[in-house]
């Protein structure tokens, strides 16, 4: 699997088909445009940035759409499959240095009238495939305590999850190796 073509059609709860595919450089005024109506919202920005941030630069811009696909992937969700089509939400995971190699920091954000019809649940799972295929084990996220959504879409995500709370910060790391599999040596991929 090539990740930097991934791309299919969902469905959420509500039927809507939403389409998950990987981010692209052409992508920059799209994502730029989501995050100006993601700030928005202050709630949305506190919560996935543990402060307010109400712009993003051309090189935050440039680093959030040309990705490697190695160290770091970044898939968006769009109604519709065009390219044109307006970008409502997004995920990424970054590979950890060594010796945490076989770990990624995740993260994503939907767009507020968007929440809670399962985007962020969908993009995790197709985070996780790609995770999987590239041989991570563990993904971690620090979430704001009073970020309920977030943590419950971790907590649903069906994998083994491990939740410590510190100074209003929740450290999670979520299990995502295939439990059938046999586990690699720690030394195998550092």
């Amino acid at each position: 699997m090539d990740p930097s073509n991934y791309q299919l059609t969902a469905t959420l709860a509500d039927g809507s088909a939403i389409t998950i595919r990987a981010i692209h450089p052409d992508d920059r005024q799209r994502f730029a445009e989501a995050f100006e109506e993601f700030a928005k919202s202050p709630d949305s920005v506190h919560f996935r940035f543990h402060g307010f941030k109400r712009s993003l630069s051309q090189d935050e811009a440039i680093r959030m759409t040309e990705v490697d696909f190695v160290d770091h992937v970044a898939l968006v969700a769009t109604f519709g499959d065009q390219p044109e089509s307006p970008l409502i939400g997004v995920g990424r995971y970054i590979v950890c240095p060594a010796p945490k190699r076989h770990r990624a920091e995740v993260a994503f954000a939907v767009l507020d009238k968007h929440q809670g019809k399962g985007i962020g649940s969908l993009v995790l799972q197709h985070l996780t495939s790609i995770a999987r295929a590239q041989g991570l084990r563990e993904f971690e996220a620090e979430v704001l305590a009073d970020n309920h959504p977030m943590i419950g879409v971790l907590e649903g995500s069906g994998f083994p999850i491990q939740l410590s709370t510190e100074f209003g910060v929740a450290r999670v790391l979520l299990t995502i190796a295939d439990q059938s599999q046999p586990k690699e040596h720690s030394s195998d991929r550092q």
